[in-house]
């Protein structure tokens, strides 16, 4: 399993019960194919910069999941069939980075922590 970030742009006037919809079934097709979604939910970003598929505009969504890489290719195939979804890109969730520890003082970080996470 690996961790991926998806974004949606959902078609430009949806009702808000079409919207919750829309999502539920894109939620549904990555549980469907055996993902764990981990968090999902809208963007803060509503319209798009230019004309996509003649749209120029619609509802931004996110969603973090975990999904076999070998199914990957099936959940790109079956956004492409689904009319309420302009475009979406999947992308590799990148990894945070956890703050670097203070010491007592509260001013200086540790020297001996590492800026990476190990894997």
């Amino acid at each position: 399993m690996r961790k991926y970030e998806e974004i949606c742009i959902l078609s430009d006037g949806l009702s808000e019960e079409a919207v919750e919809a829309a999502w539920t079934e894109a939620k549904s097709e990555i549980e469907k194919l055996g993902g764990k979604i981990h968090q999902d939910g809208p963007l803060e970003s509503p319209t798009t910069s230019r004309a996509v598929r003649t749209k120029s505009g619609g509802q931004c969504m996110q969603v973090v999941f975990d999904l076999d890489p070998s199914k990957l290719t099936a959940l790109r195939d079956r956004r492409k069939l689904t009319p309420s979804i302009n475009r979406t890109m999947v992308i590799i969730a990148p990894k945070r980075i956890p703050p670097r520890p203070v010491d007592a003082e509260g001013d200086k970080p540790k020297e001996d922590t590492a800026d990476v996470v190990a894997e």
